[in-house]
């Protein structure tokens, strides 16, 4: 059973999921602004449920509710 809430993913295919450049993804990382990330060795990778999370915390719903 593969569950996409336990899955990490490499930060190109985090930029593809949130629809940022990896540059511009690589940038607000260095900026701590960013989703929370973790570092194995060398690697950048990235929890599918912190990619929502943090997209979630951006949502704008007309009218000014958050």
């Amino acid at each position: 059973m593969d569950n996409t809430e336990d899955r990490h993913v490499n930060e190109h295919e985090a930029a593809r999921f949130i629809g940022l450049a990896v540059s511009t993804l690589r940038n607000r990382r260095c900026l701590d602004q960013g989703p929370a990330y973790f570092k194995v060795g060398r690697k950048v990778v990235y929890s599918m449920a912190e990619l929502r999370g943090w997209m979630a915390a951006k949502r704008i719903t007309p009218g000014g509710e958050v």
